[in-house]
């Protein structure tokens, strides 16, 4: 019994990776050269929201004022971008 068991681990890594998918190179060997320019853009049906900036410095404050900044962002996705609530980190 115990033959059969070690046997068995010993084999379980082989059986494991034999079952792996392709990777993605392979599958774009296999699939020959299809140029880029040719595939129309992937928009997804959702709306992503995409930022110029995802963060800004300040820099050194000094004083309690208040400090501002816009950021400017659009919306990359197909559907309407609805912002419910902002709030800092």
């Amino acid at each position: 019994m115990k033959k059969a068991l070690f046997i068995f681990f010993l084999l379980l890594p082989l059986i494991a990776f034999a079952q792996q998918p392709a990777t993605a190179s392979e599958e774009t060997h296999n699939l020959g050269t299809i140029s880029d320019s040719s595939l129309p853009p992937v928009v997804p049906p959702y709306p992503i929201i995409a930022f110029r900036e995802e963060m800004y410095d300040f820099g050194v404050v000094s004083g309690n004022g208040p400090l501002e900044y816009t950021f400017e962002f659009r919306n990359d996705g197909t559907e309407e971008l609805e912002i419910i609530k902002v709030s800092p980190p």
